[in-house]
């Protein structure tokens, strides 16, 4: 999907604030989240798909940055 079809597709949805595509995204998972959610602590909810293939990443790094103090639901 191009650049300008994204932030077409963001300006016209309220619960997504933004979408980071390529290589090596992990590495941005505090700053993105930062950016957009700036002093608030993060909640985690993924089914066991998506947790085992990068939301235990991201979990561990928004603990690690104190974004995160619940335990992630996975359902």
């Amino acid at each position: 999907m191009r650049n300008s079809n994204i932030k077409k597709a963001l300006n016209k949805v309220s619960d997504t604030r933004d979408i980071v595509l390529g290589n090596g995204v992990f590495n941005n998972v505090v700053s993105i989240y930062q950016n957009h959610f700036n002093g608030m602590q993060a909640i985690l909810i993924a089914d066991e798909n998506t947790y085992s293939v990068g939301g235990k990443e991201v979990y561990q790094q928004l603990k690690e940055a104190d974004l995160i103090s619940l335990d992630p639901i996975v359902f």
